[in-house]
């Protein structure tokens, strides 16, 4: 493991309230670590925590290995260099042009920045899109949902340079913030959605001009 500024051997506290746990690569754990370029995971760890390479700007290589079982949302860091992850040995994960997949390919953990997305299709399969995957994701433009996806988490697509998105007819749940920022959304046609519950501040500080609500919807929540 590379090593931080902080103490990280087991059950120590490495920042504020955050500590280490056997076989885990812990919340923002190597924070702000802006030398370090490389990264190979020890053969041991079993779980990636939310956040762990926070502000690590020049990371450009990451090397997951065999026994990694669960990525927590936003291990990517905003800024980071990162264009490349390789897996050894590991069929919990996929990693295909610039996004990481779980398992049976239904879920979206997460996106590199590096990748270009100018225009998006959510390949046939995917159920659901992970917390924060598109997060900061300036150059993606346009975006179609295709029938199978039926989640899209928090933050999905905060502060992204969308000006279309097409949802498809089985989307259920738009976690809140998901669309946050979008400054070029002028239009939300949400009509053909399952969505009942339309959650808070999904399009806050957008621009939009016009959104077509749901036909199915029964409550619409609002913030405090």
């Amino acid at each position: 493991m590379v090593k931080n500024k902080y103490c990280i051997n087991d059950g120590d506290y490495y920042i504020s309230n955050y500590s280490t746990e056997n076989n885990e690569f812990g919340n923002i754990l190597l924070k702000e670590c802006t030398k370090i370029e490389k990264i190979i995971l020890p053969k041991t760890i079993v779980e990636i925590d939310f956040d762990s390479f926070w502000n690590c700007s020049n990371l450009t290589s990451l090397i997951i290995n065999s026994k990694v079982e669960s990525i927590k949302p936003f291990i990517w860091v905003r800024y980071a260099k990162l264009n490349g992850v390789k897996i050894i040995d590991n069929s919990n994960f996929h990693f295909d042009n610039s996004i990481l997949y779980n398992k049976k390919y239904i879920k979206i953990i997460s996106a590199l920045q590096t990748g270009f997305y100018g225009d998006l299709t959510i390949k046939e399969g995917i159920k659901e899109i992970q917390d924060y995957s598109f997060y900061l994701f300036k150059s993606l433009n346009s975006i179609i949902f295709l029938s199978t996806l039926t989640k899209i988490g928090i933050y999905s697509f905060w502060y992204s340079g969308l000006t279309s998105i097409i949802f498809n007819d089985s989307i259920e749940t738009i976690d809140r913030n998901a669309f946050d920022y979008c400054y070029q959304l002028k239009e939300a046609n949400l009509v053909e959605t399952k969505i009942k519950t339309l959650e808070f501040e999904i399009f806050q500080f957008s621009k939009l001009e016009n959104i077509y609500l749901p036909r199915q919807i029964i409550k619409i929540e609002i913030s405090y």
